[in-house]
């Protein structure tokens, strides 16, 4: 192998050595390539990576998202219908403890002297006998919104509420589930604001203008919210 590398001449093809500027055959000028170009098709190279990887990136997120968009909602929070635990026995009317058959009948007297019959006033009956309406009422243990008789919307768990997404104009018609199961509550509805979404008091609510609000259901003190956006 020779020390001094030699070069090829670009017009007569003979090759000389690389001391040399010009081709001892020919007298060509040997050609050189500057530093400059080197460096602008380095500079070529490296724009077409840059490319490149932006394109694999953009790809990788468009995939991520629709993964994500057709994941089953198998991670929501499942709607906890199990009876509360300190749910109250149903209340039985109390038995009267006076036993009638206790209270002594005066019935009649005989007069001995003259043979007359008399009878005995009635006593006063006794007034400290519970009635019906002295039983208590049975109260509201938990209340959610349903629709459907599911609960309403998926778990927001960063805003610790269920929500629901509508459009403006839309509709939707919502009710209530309350333990203990089988009582008479009086649900009282409220919008947090109605420029966002209105409510009735039978639970149908009407999306009204874009924006966010809170729908709450409330029956003997508890209350339930459920979380409505509002798309324009």
């Amino acid at each position: 192998m020779a020390i001094i590398p030699q070069v090829k001449c670009s017009r007569c093809d003979r090759k000389y050595s690389g001391l040399r500027t010009r081709c001892p055959y020919c007298g060509a000028r040997r050609y050189v390539r500057s530093k400059r170009a080197a460096q602008e098709d380095n500079s070529m190279w490296k724009v077409v990576v840059g490319v490149l990887l932006l394109v694999i990136l953009i790809a990788a997120v468009i995939v991520l998202i629709v993964t994500s968009a057709n994941e089953t909602p198998s991670t929501q929070k499942p709607a906890d219908n199990t009876p509360a635990t300190n749910e109250p026995t149903s209340v039985e009317n109390d038995p009267i403890t006076d036993d009638p058959t206790d209270i002594t009948d005066p019935g009649t007297v005989t007069d001995p002297e003259n043979g007359e019959t008399n009878t005995t006033p009635d006593e006063p009956t006794n007034t400290d006998t519970p009635t019906n309406n002295d039983v208590p009422k049975p109260m509201v243990n938990t209340i959610i919104i349903t629709y459907n008789n599911r609960q309403a919307g998926v778990y927001n768990s960063t805003e610790g509420l269920y929500e629901i997404t509508m459009k403006a104009g839309e509709t939707l018609n919502l009710g209530t589930a309350v333990t203990p199961q089988g009582i008479e509550a009086e649900v009282v509805w409220e919008s947090s604001n109605e420029g966002v979404v209105a409510v009735l008091q039978n639970g149908k609510v009407t999306a009204v203008g874009k924006g966010t609000c809170t729908i709450s259901a409330t029956a003997d003190d508890v209350k339930a919210e459920l979380m409505i956006r509002v798309r324009g």
